[in-house]
């Protein structure tokens, strides 16, 4: 009877802790990182090691690339592009914001 239970618990233990080692490939696809393949890569053959699922997760949460936009021309125009820039998740709703300011301001 005990080592039933030892058994589920162990079951239960393996259950949760799959997402904590998907943790740097989840990080990765939420912040839309031009890298997500390479991170889930590392991440699935060398998340074992400490150091290999260390690397990923830093890889996964530092800025995939600079979001520096120029504006220029149109008011409206630079508006219509920046709003596709943010329905594509190329940038934040605060970067919107805070382009959009420049623009109108």
């Amino acid at each position: 009877m005990a080592l039933g239970i030892w058994m589920v618990i162990c079951i239960l233990i393996l259950i949760a802790s799959i997402p904590l080692y998907f943790l740097p490939s989840i990080v990765a696809g939420k912040k839309k990182h031009k890298n997500q393949t390479g991170i889930f890569v590392l991440n699935l053959f060398l998340g074992w090691t400490l150091i290999g699922w260390v690397g990923a997760l830093v890889w996964a949460v530092t800025e995939s690339e600079e979001k520096n936009i120029e504006i220029k021309g149109n008011k409206y125009e630079d508006l219509e592009r920046l709003q596709k820039l943010k329905e594509s998740g190329a940038i934040s709703e605060e970067e919107f914001n805070a382009e959009k300011d420049k623009i109108l301001n």
